[in-house]
């Protein structure tokens, strides 16, 4: 063998063939020793001192060995024999020495300069990987010690997803609850609070779902285990599932820590059961011995109470808050591209039917204007000497018909001129913007915002509304309270809404819900909305800042005086419990 590729494949063949070979470093070693029939052969690797890795042959001596630099062959003769130490970087402060004795044979020096940069490679990926093994040992002890710490349920699961995906290398971890006929995910990687409505949650709990009712693994999701929180793996046993969720296919490793992690959540899951079961028993049953006759007697009174608040009937409202604004409101947006040039208008003053709003410069339409005209003038000069010189005499009939095909194509031309220079007419004249109705200009600041800056095709400007054709109310309505209005709708003839300005807390004035949106929106504050409006009844606001806050409710009918009161803590226990 003359080159290091013929001894590695050598090397690896002996690996796999003799069952006392350990590993490649040993198989490497024997067959450096056989192809140049060596006293023996060392491994050593040198940082502060020298230890030895791997001997073969004759027991030699490895103490006083000469420095040698990476990359380098050092030579000494002894009498039949010749010794070599060769040298190669292993680290930036570590070498990896091979020291051999040659009798008959003597290596090339490139060759062993090569063998001993395999070795080093070699154990520098023996290094790595006993790095990489320490490393998740330690990570999956300090999750363990994380994860059995506290016997709190949510501090339990958020554990589990967070440093489980760490553990795992997966790119998200979720733990999820049976809550009747449903999963709820109770935890995931990365997120504090969970959307039941997230196209994400919604297909984890569909996953679990499909999961508990084929009772194996399925191959519709090849990235993703799903387990049962049970030591029998049975999914009728437990109410606890985690899904493990990878950006590829999971290996082997990440399949046997994966069933680890789910060892170790099925055991914190049960602790906290048991723990949660025996403080809740523990406590209830403490408290029904120490409960004397007068005890006795307040609890039969608050029992009492209950059930008169379930049959005492109350006036039920749902709160709502929004804006009052005119009825009669038009918004204002820029027509074209541009910059105001003339604003005679100002915050809350009043303006008559076609008064001028603003005027915008556009000067690309003016070039566009400019150049239309001056085509279309050439186009009919054109024309007017094409039929002078048709009315030639003298012209000859190969020359009349030339003039003929032009001044069709003129006339095709100038058509399209006049079309053109139409439509930017139009366009021109709408950058004059004209009051549409008589009302008051409602708008912040305009001449410190709007005269002669650039404006955008669509950009609000301001808006005009008449004070004098009434006032409405704009209500903004929580998703979680809108069925009940709806309700009331279907069973009212009229919804009456009850309202306070912000303004004026002290006056309560009242409106009738003339329309309830067929959508929901999402607000400024990221929830989910229904828009209201109603008719005030008052016409007292004439005079009233467009946008003043409203604060309200809206009568939906009589209920238990005890639902009016806790309806929030009953609806949240519906949400997160029955439901």
């Amino acid at each position: 063998m003359n080159s290091p590729e013929e001894f590695v494949l050598a090397a690896e063949r002996r690996l796999n063939s003799d069952p006392q070979t350990a590993d490649l470093t040993t198989a490497l070693l024997s067959e450096v020793m056989e192809e140049f029939d060596c006293g023996h052969v060392t491994l050593l690797q040198r940082h502060r001192s020298t230890e030895v890795l791997e001997h073969l042959g004759a027991c030699a001596p490895v103490s006083e060995l000469p420095d040698v630099s990476p990359g380098n062959v050092h030579w000494q003769s002894r009498k039949t024999k010749t010794i070599s130490l060769a040298a190669a970087a292993l680290t930036d402060d570590q070498q990896l020495l091979l020291h051999a004795e040659f009798e008959d044979r003597v290596p090339d020096e490139h060759l062993l300069s090569a063998l001993v940069e395999i070795l080093a490679d070699i154990r520098r990926r023996c290094l790595l990987s006993q790095v990489m093994t320490d490393a998740g040992i330690h990570q999956r002890e300090s999750f363990a010690i994380q994860l059995f710490s506290s016997l709190d349920f949510s501090d339990t699961v958020h554990t589990i997803a967070t440093d489980g995906a760490v553990v795992t290398g997966a790119t998200r971890v979720t733990v999820a609850r049976r809550i009747g006929q449903e999963w709820i995910v109770q935890a995931t990687t990365g997120v504090t609070e969970t959307n039941d409505r997230s196209d994400a949650v919604r297909k984890i709990r569909e996953l679990i779902a499909r999961q508990e009712s084929q009772q194996s693994p399925s191959a519709a999701e090849p990235n993703a285990l799903v387990a049962p929180l049970h030591r029998s793996g049975d999914w009728s046993e437990t109410d606890w599932a985690i899904v493990f969720e990878f950006a590829a296919p999971p290996t082997s490793a990440q399949r046997t820590t994966a069933s680890v992690t789910t060892q170790f959540a099925t055991t914190a899951v049960r602790n906290c059961s048991s723990y949660a079961e025996r403080t809740i028993l523990g406590q209830v049953s403490r408290r029904m011995r120490s409960i004397g006759r007068r005890r006795m007697l307040l609890a039969a009174s608050a029992s009492v109470l209950v059930v008169l608040s379930m049959l005492i009937p109350a006036d039920f409202s749902i709160e709502v808050q929004g804006v009052l604004v005119p009825a009669d409101r038009r918004f204002v947006f820029a027509p074209e591209d541009g910059i105001v040039s003339q604003l005679p208008v100002t915050d809350g003053m009043e303006v008559e039917i076609d008064a001028p709003l603003c005027m915008l410069e556009n000067s690309e339409l003016e070039t566009q204007h400019e150049r239309l005209v001056g085509d279309l003038a050439g186009a009919e000069a054109r024309l007017a000497a094409i039929a002078a010189i048709r009315g030639d005499p003298l012209a000859s009939p190969q020359q009349s018909g030339m003039l003929s095909a032009e001044e069709a194509e003129l006339n095709q031309k100038a058509d399209s001129l006049r079309k053109q220079l139409s439509i930017v007419n139009q366009r021109i004249s709408a950058l004059s913007l004209k009051a549409e109705s008589a009302g008051r200009i409602y708008g912040l600041r305009l001449q410190q915002t709007l005269f002669r800056r650039p404006v955008q095709r669509g950009q609000f400007l301001f808006e005009t509304a008449d004070p004098e054709k009434g006032w409405q109310l704009e209500l903004q309505a929580s998703e979680l309270d809108i069925r009940h209005i709806l309700e009331a709708e279907s069973a009212q003839d009229s919804l009456r809404c009850r309202f306070t300005l912000r303004t004026s807390p002290e006056k309560i004035r009242h409106a009738t819900i003339r329309s309830i949106s067929q959508s929901t929106e999402i607000s400024p504050n990221g929830t989910l909305e229904t828009t209201l409006i109603a008719d005030a009844d008052s016409d007292e606001f004439k005079e009233q800042r467009s946008g003043a806050g409203v604060l309200g409710s809206v009568y939906c009918g009589r209920r238990a005086i005890g639902y009016v009161w806790m309806r929030k803590v009953i609806e949240f226990i519906q949400r997160r419990t029955w439901l």
